[in-house]
């Protein structure tokens, strides 16, 4: 009778740890992000834009569009465009990793199977930017990609953000 006793006592510790153990886990637990296709209509959340205040100014006319990571990479972004006296005004800042060697960022714009290469990204204040001024007629360029890239040659690679202007 004393081994009965013994084993059920530790049978109700275990069931009791664990239960204090799924307790802890279910109250402390992080819930994962939703997943949110780019392009969907979503406002620039106040959080994203207070990471970019003081690295550039960004006109209160200019339209806006969040930079959203392509699945399996990192870093976020706020692209503005803005079309003044004939001209686009375009401009990227974005929070993404450091570089390796001989690696570099690149913006562009793209309209279907059009794409335009608008500059590399600097590093600067604390983040990467671009800022890029060209015909108003790539206004018709909703989609901005950003692009991890290794060869300079005007050429597309690895797709790390993206965001549609509506």
């Amino acid at each position: 009778m004393g081994m009965k006793r013994y084993g059920l006592v530790w049978g109700l510790v275990f069931l009791g740890l664990v239960a204090v153990g799924g307790w802890y886990w279910m109250t402390n637990r992080v819930e994962p992000e939703d997943v949110i296709e780019v392009g969907d209509n979503l406002e620039i959340s106040e959080e994203v834009l207070e990471r970019f205040r003081g690295m550039g100014e960004v006109s209160d006319t200019a339209e806006r569009v969040e930079l959203r990571p392509v699945e399996g990479e990192s870093g976020f972004g706020v692209a503005t465009r803005e079309v003044t006296g004939g001209r686009l005004y375009h401009s990227v800042m974005a929070d993404l990793p450091e570089l390796g060697n001989d690696e570099f960022y690149e913006g562009w714009l793209v309209d279907g199977e059009r794409r335009v290469s608008v500059g590399k990204l600097i590093k600067e204040k604390g983040g990467w930017l671009l800022e890029f001024v060209g015909d108003e007629g790539l206004v018709e360029y909703d989609l901005v990609v950003i692009t991890l890239e290794v060869r300079d040659d005007k050429s597309p690679e690895k797709e790390v953000l993206k965001g549609t202007f509506k």
